[in-house]
This record gives C-alpha cells, structure tokens and sequence, in this order.
C-alpha cells in the first residue's frame, strides 16, 4: 500500500519557482495513493502507469503526460469533484516553446491530489457512520474501510 506524502501547495512565482523531480514524484505517489484509496472504496480509476523521475528525466513530455492522463481518469471516473478541481492539461510536447511546466502546473497536480484524498476520506467516514447506524463494525472485505472503522 502505498502511503500519502503530504502535497506542496503554495508554490508562488516570481522568481520562487522552486520545484524539482522530487516534487514530480511526490504527485505521482498521492495520485497512487488516491487510486488505492478509490478502488478500495469501490471506485476503480482507469490506472496509468506512470513512471518516477530522476535529475536526468525531468520533465519528459511522456512523463508529465501519463501524470495528466492519470489526473484525467480521476476526473472522468465518476468521482464527484470539488469546484475548486483544475482540469488536466491536455498534452504536453517536447516543442512547446511557450508551455514549461510552471510552478502552477506543480500546485495544481499536488492540489489535486488533496481534494481527492480529502473526498476519499469523507466517502470512507460516512461509510463507517452508517455501518455505525446500522450496527454493523465494518463494510465489506475492504482492509482500508475495516482500518478505518476501526480508528485506526
């Protein structure tokens, strides 16, 4: 299972545009992470493999557009987005003179991510309330939901 890392979310510009691989591949993770945490709530994402980034590979077009792609699932998987959700960017190309990533592309990712997990878990907790309501101690055969009925 993989586990959350907490997102970087108010990267500013102006020179402040401090952002690296390693931030890349914490948003790959939460987005893993989200995908675990929907499918083990019955949600099933269409899943992307989405490979790390090193000093060397970052950013690759193919990279940022299987992180995209991910984000796109999510959006079209039926979870019920907040208002505040950024929709993906289409698709990114190794000749796009006027598109870089930017340091809003990094907080929208990573802020993507907090709103899923922040879904998931109210989804989860009102799971657990009304299985509370019911009687019951768990739903299902879910380790997470049985964890998290739980207190765990």
């Amino acid at each position: 299972m993989t586990t959350w890392m907490e997102p970087v979310i108010n990267r500013i510009g102006a020179g402040n545009e401090q952002y690296s691989y390693v931030d890349f591949n914490r948003a790959v993770n939460n987005i893993q992470y989200i995908i675990e945490l929907l499918n083990s709530i019955g949600i099933n994402p269409i899943p992307v493999s989405i490979p790390t980034m090193t000093m060397t590979t970052y950013p690759f077009p193919s990279v940022i557009n299987a992180l995209e792609q991910a984000l796109k699932n999510l959006e079209t998987s039926g979870v019920p987005l907040p208002i505040e959700w950024e929709n993906a960017y289409p698709y990114w190309t190794s000749n796009q003179d006027d598109r870089t990533v930017n340091y809003r592309d990094m907080n929208r990712w990573e802020q993507s991510t907090a709103y899923l997990k922040m879904y998931a878990d109210r989804v989860i907790n009102s799971i657990i309330q009304t299985n509370v309501v019911m009687g019951m101690s768990y739903m299902g055969n879910s380790k997470r939901v049985q964890m998290f009925s739980r207190g765990r």
